[in-house]
């Protein structure tokens, strides 16, 4: 892999990862809040509106998120063009679904226009997302997450104080998108520019976007159909708020090595060579590992901090964390075979994704309950591994899941004698040197990513 590779997939790694770390953070800090602020009823009602929202914008996307990565660094404006106008229309066509679960909850109509709002303003700002990622602008990243957690505070916690606690908080993620979209519109649009398509350049984006549509499908049903598959089941608004932060964490981490793979592809297509997609488990994965056994270990004090009411859904976000490792590998072989454009496998891989889901909540869910929701997400991010037919460092994947799974034994066994959040502190501790010793990252190469990073945030030249 060339330095200049190299140094673009750490870059763009660094901003999304202060971007993410920032997202994670605000946002802990807002639920937080709000915890304290509202009860675990409303936190239920507010969680299953996101959620539904989340889930049309994914209907809404049809698998634009590869589309942009690998199409836009070749045709540039005309890609930009034909996918905003394409998503636009998509999210009103897909927003109208939210009826039908109008009566979900007692009166929870009242916040279906919500939910249409932020299918639509969800849909664009997937796009401005994407093209801030092609047009090598990640510091804007971090800048669009940072002004999304101000608007999202300001206006929640001020709408909440006067007395509107579910739509201070509905307003304020549909205030704070709409702040992300316009920032990452205005860079993209100086940076690649905006053409208006042929229908040539419509008909091949929205080829690779159907192609990858049923992994994305599949990872947006496994997001937050899940999670109204819990509101439905148990009718239970603080069942839902459980599960649902659980799965937010989980998401959260999993972004990180995520994110590195769809930078990796737009490097790739630019530079014609895949070399900056093949270290990404290796590092990404080995970087991301100590924060996830960490998480893995707390998750009864992470859940607490929360609300004390979601301190039972403990072992539901442990059990989560075991599927990071195996979306991180994934994501990578979809990076791959998009740059190869094998959209014939890449749709195998995505319809078997969903089937397992599917299939596996059928039968794990009436028996199971919440863990079978969790067991379920794990095993479809999981068992299409099997049948990812390409060149994927699978090895140190399994090395980092093994990890993973003897350090969270030994903070659940010890958990008994010793606070959790030392045991968590010393395992993601542990973690790392046995990374080391078992040459998986060099010492040297975390002091070169150190360096790396710091040069990236201007603290060194």
């Amino acid at each position: 892999m060339s330095t200049q590779d190299f140094e673009k997939i750490i870059h763009g790694t660094i901003w999304s990862f202060l971007g993410t770390i920032s997202f994670m953070i605000g946002g802990f800090l807002f639920w937080v809040i709000i915890g304290f602020l509202i009860n675990v009823k409303e936190l239920g009602y507010i969680t299953t509106a996101v959620s539904l929202a989340g889930l049309l914008t994914g209907l809404a996307n049809i698998g634009f998120d590869y589309a942009t990565l690998r199409e836009a660094p070749i045709k540039g404006g005309k890609t930009f063009g034909s996918i905003l106008l394409v998503s636009i229309l998509s999210s009103i066509i897909f927003s109208s679904l939210s009826f039908p679960f109008k009566d979900i909850y007692p009166r929870f109509y009242d916040l279906i226009p919500f939910v249409i709002l932020l299918t639509i303003i969800g849909v664009t700002s997937i796009v401005g997302r994407n093209l801030l990622i092609v047009a090598g602008e990640y510091k804007f990243i971090f800048i669009s997450n940072l002004f999304y957690l101000i608007v999202r505070f300001s206006v929640g916690i001020i709408l909440i104080l006067l007395g509107y606690q579910i739509l201070g908080v509905l307003l304020s993620y549909l205030l704070s998108q709409l702040t992300a979209f316009i920032i990452s519109f205005i860079i993209s649009l100086r940076k690649i520019g905006l053409a208006f398509p042929t229908l040539n350049d419509i008909s091949e984006t929205i080829k690779v976007g159907l192609s990858n549509y049923p992994l994305a499908l599949s990872n947006i049903l496994a997001r937050n159909a899940s999670t109204l598959l819990v509101a439905i089941l148990s009718t239970s608004p603080i069942n839902t708020g459980i599960y649902y932060m659980c799965l937010v964490i989980t998401i959260t981490l999993a972004s990180i090595p995520t994110m590195m793979s769809m930078i990796g592809l737009p490097v790739s297509v630019k530079s014609n060579r895949t070399a900056a997609l093949d270290h990404i488990i290796r590092l990404g994965g080995s970087f991301i590992l100590p924060f996830t056994i960490f998480v893995g270990s707390t998750s009864d004090w992470i859940l607490g901090l929360i609300n004390k009411s979601l301190i039972s859904g403990f072992p539901i976000l442990t059990l989560l964390t075991f599927s990071i490792i195996p979306q991180m590998i994934l994501s990578v072989g979809i990076s791959k075979l998009n740059y190869n454009k094998n959209l014939k496998l890449i749709t195998i891989i995505g319809a078997l994704q969903l089937f397992i889901l599917v299939i596996s909540s059928i039968l794990l869910i009436p028996v199971y309950g919440l863990f079978g929701i969790a067991l379920s997400y794990l095993l479809a991010k999981s068992i299409p591994l099997i049948f990812l037919k390409i060149n994927i460092d699978y090895i140190t994947g399994l090395k980092l899941f093994v990890i993973q799974a003897v350090y969270v034994s030994i903070a659940f066994f010890l958990s008994e004698f010793i606070p959790s959040l030392i045991i968590g502190f010393l395992v993601a501790f542990l973690s790392l040197l046995t990374i080391i010793l078992l040459k998986i990252v060099s010492f040297r190469e975390f002091i070169t990513l150190f360096q790396t990073s710091l040069k990236t945030i201007g603290v060194t030249k």
